[in-house]
């Protein structure tokens, strides 16, 4: 799903055999259909009147945008990225020991999820406006700051009788 509005004008046919005038056909320059541009206009339209209703105050307790959030993101990113490049010598030197490759992995993959989180609420802003990334964002900060009380990913989470639960 996207919201973002296509860099050209569509124009969808009225005329047989591309479409009618109770059917319009598909846009000829990018084929999103009538349907799909109707659809997308009312998001964007209710998505500009949550973000008028948006009540003032920063994004979380403890970012005032969700740019803020995402700048942090990023700066975690990078200190995550430099704790991988430290143990990657550990971790591939002959007869290493096991924890120097589980510190790679685990700083390899904190950078990735602090990356790809930053990049997610970014989109998110975009192409769902300010109220939805700010909800966003603030989830995403609590769950870090205080963990996961609500169970947000019980529906997801592996059975009990797993190995890995």
């Amino acid at each position: 799903m996207t919201a973002v509005k296509a860099s050209h004008e569509c124009s969808f046919p009225i005329q047989p055999p591309e479409g009618s005038f109770f059917a319009p056909g598909p846009c000829r320059q990018c084929g999103k259909t009538f349907a799909r541009s109707q659809a997308e206009r009312k998001l964007r339209e209710a998505l500009a009147a949550m973000d008028e209703t948006e009540p003032p105050g920063g994004a979380t307790p403890w970012h005032e945008t969700v740019g803020e959030f995402r700048r942090e993101l990023m700066e975690s990113h990078g200190d995550w990225r430099a704790g991988a490049d430290r143990y990657r010598a550990c971790a591939r030197a002959e007869n290493a020991a096991p924890v120097a490759s589980a510190a790679h992995t685990a700083c390899l993959m904190a950078a990735s999820y602090s990356y790809a989180l930053a990049a997610v609420l970014g989109v998110a802003e975009k192409e769902l406006g300010l109220a939805a990334a700010k909800r966003l964002t603030f989830i995403a900060a609590t769950v870090i700051t205080d963990g996961d009380d609500g169970g947000l990913n019980a529906d997801v989470m592996p059975s009990t009788d797993s190995p890995h639960a």
